[in-house]
Parts: structure tokens; C-alpha cells; sequence
């Protein structure tokens, strides 16, 4: 079988992590959004 998808978690402010990742091939594929209440 083998692995297919490596998926991992950065903070959007985190902007040094994301350019990193796409460097390496990632792409964004995920927005999530929160609300304090």
C-alpha cells in the first residue's frame, strides 16, 4: 500500500512555517474559522 497523503496542521499567522511548506511541495487545502463567544 504505502502512504498516499501527509497532511499537517500551521497557523495561519505562522507565515515562515507556510512558506517553508509550500517551498516543500504543500499546498493549502483547508480554512477553518473560529468565533470566541
Amino acid at each position: 500500500m504505502g502512504i498516499r497523503k501527509l497532511s499537517l496542521h500551521v497557523f495561519a499567522h505562522n507565515q515562515t512555517a507556510r512558506k517553508l511548506y509550500e517551498q516543500t511541495g504543500f499546498q493549502e487545502t483547508d480554512v477553518v474559522m473560529s468565533k470566541k463567544i
